[in-house]
C-alpha cells in the first residue's frame, strides 16, 4: 500500500487524483488538503506527497524537512516553467516535477510507483539538458576543493548579483523583494535585465550558467 496526500488548491486538480487512486487498491489518500499546515502530523507518515508550486514555495523549509527527517518523496505540480527552480528542487531531493499541462492522469500511477521505488522524474519541457549540466557539476563539485565564486562584476550589477544568489538558493520574487528590502517589481526587473545580458529566457537557465561559471555559491 502507498500512502498519499495531495495538497493542492485547485478541486479540479484534486478530485481526478484522488478518483484516479481510489480505483486502486494499491494506493490510499491519507490526506487531501487545500494548504499545506505545517502542524500536520500525518505528513510524517506519508510515502508520497503531491503538492502545487505555490505551497511548496511558500513552505520550503517545513517540506525540506518532511524529505530529510521522514523521508517523505515529494512531487511538485508546477503550474508553469518559472513558477519553482527545478534545479533547487532536485538539490532538496524532491522526486518528482511535473507541469500540470503535461499530467496525463493515466500516466500518474506510474509515475508515482516509480518515485516510490525512489526514481526520480522530471516534465520531458523542463529543460532536461539543463538539469543533466547540474548533475553533471554538483558531482564534480564533490570530489574538488570548493572554490570561491567569483561574481560577474564585468556584466552585472552589484543588485543584480545579489538578485542572483538569492535566486541560486531558491528563493521566490516575493522572498527575494523581502530579503533585499526592495519591491517585487525592481526584483522582476533585475532578472529580466540578467536574462537579456546572460542570453537566457528562464530562472533555471539563468542558475545553471551561473552555478557552471561559478557565479554563485551553492549547498
Amino acid at each position: 500500500m502507498i500512502y498519499i496526500g495531495i495538497i493542492h488548491p485547485y478541486q479540479l486538480i484534486r478530485k481526478p487524483i484522488k478518483i484516479l487512486m481510489q480505483n486502486d487498491e494499491e494506493h490510499y489518500i491519507q490526506v487531501e488538503h487545500q494548504i499545506f499546515q505545517p502542524d500536520c502530523l500525518i505528513y510524517t507518515a506519508l510515502d508520497i506527497l503531491l503538492v502545487d508550486d505555490s505551497n511548496y514555495n511558500n513552505y520550503k523549509k517545513d517540506i525540506h524537512e518532511l524529505i530529510r527527517f521522514h523521508h517523505v518523496k515529494i512531487i511538485v505540480l508546477a503550474q508553469q516553467k518559472e513558477s519553482i527552480n527545478v534545479l533547487h528542487a532536485i538539490q532538496q531531493n524532491v522526486y518528482g516535477v511535473l507541469l500540470n499541462q503535461e499530467l496525463g492522469y493515466d500516466q500518474l500511477l506510474s509515475i508515482i510507483h516509480r518515485v516510490y521505488k525512489g526514481n526520480k522524474f522530471i516534465s520531458d519541457s523542463l529543460t532536461p539538458e539543463v538539469i543533466q549540466g547540474y548533475y553533471t557539476f554538483y558531482q564534480e563539485k564533490e570530489t574538488s576543493d570548493k572554490l570561491e565564486p567569483q561574481p560577474p562584476t564585468h556584466l552585472l550589477t552589484k543588485r543584480e548579483i545579489e538578485t542572483l544568489g538569492f535566486l541560486a538558493e531558491g528563493l521566490s520574487n516575493p522572498e527575494i523583494a523581502s530579503a533585499m528590502r526592495i519591491s517585487e517589481k525592481t526584483v522582476k526587473n533585475n532578472i529580466a535585465n540578467m536574462f537579456q545580458k546572460v542570453h537566457v529566457n528562464n530562472r533555471n537557465k539563468l542558475v545553471a550558467v551561473a552555478i557552471k561559471n561559478n557565479w554563485v555559491s551553492i549547498g
